[in-house]
């Protein structure tokens, strides 16, 4: 015969938490370099690492505003828009992986969880509710459909025709 078990609401929590490692000796601290076998001198390495930093949390935030996008867009524009964010965020995730990389190589640390970037990043953080579809400003006054080529009456504004 098989019991049923319940579980207390009051010992998930402590059930659920991951193991800490904060014990652990530092091997390897933020914001210093470990000399490495390579053909550039100590100052160089620390520059190069220090730019790319800056790189790595501004391409972070990108490949996150991507997804973002990717996710809350809407609209007549909904699925090419769609596909397009989904293909840059991946291309910025791949600079991500090249950029951090690149750090370890001149013996830094990358950036590697979302509070560090947050931090370090110069790209404003965006609002967290949802934009009104893109392109809705696009459309004329008067209440003309917008077009995918920049809406109604584009090419006679463009030439100064009414």
């Amino acid at each position: 015969m098989m019991t049923k078990r319940t579980v207390s609401v009051d010992t998930v929590p402590d059930r659920a938490k991951a193991p800490r490692y904060d014990h652990a000796r530092e091997v390897h601290p933020y914001g210093r370099l470990v000399k490495l076998p390579i053909a550039l001198p100590e100052d160089v390495c620390q520059e190069s690492a220090a730019n790319l930093t800056q790189l790595l949390a501004d391409t972070f935030s990108l490949r996150d505003l991507y997804k973002k996008h990717h996710w809350q867009v809407a609209g007549p524009t909904f699925y090419s828009l769609h596909l397009l964010f989904d293909k840059h965020y991946g291309e910025q995730n791949t600079l991500v992986d090249a950029i951090a990389e690149r750090i370890q190589l001149l013996g830094g640390v990358s950036l590697a969880m979302a509070h560090d970037v947050a931090e370090t990043t110069m790209i404003p953080r965006p609002a967290k509710r949802a934009r009104r579809r893109p392109g809705a400003a696009l459309a004329v006054a008067g209440g003309a459909r917008s077009h995918p080529r920049g809406g109604a009456g584009h090419g006679a504004a463009r030439r100064g025709a009414s």
